[in-house]
């Protein structure tokens, strides 16, 4: 790419639609766990025709934005067993 300003925008845009996303999905849903949220979210294709090893990079970025949703006070982990769900705060 030629324009960094442009890219950045993009890059900036694009998280912002995915945390979006994870937050509406557990408005739905009332409370997911990470494999729940990253199997909802839309991909570039569908979950079941992900590679191996894009899957595994989905639920990394995945929960990387759920980590980032916690520390703004959006999402609030709740432990159920050995499962960690997440649900909205407020």
């Amino acid at each position: 790419f030629d324009d960094v300003s442009k890219r950045v925008k993009e890059i900036k845009k694009h998280h912002e639609e995915r945390l979006d996303e994870i937050v509406n999905i557990i408005k739905i849903k009332g409370e997911a766990d990470g494999f729940e949220i990253a199997t909802s979210i839309s991909w570039y294709k569908k979950w079941e025709d992900l590679s191996v090893f894009d899957k595994q990079l989905a639920m990394g970025e995945t929960l990387a934005h759920i980590k980032y949703l916690e520390e703004k006070d959006v999402l609030r982990e709740i432990r159920k067993g050995s499962v960690f769900y997440y649900k909205l705060v407020g």
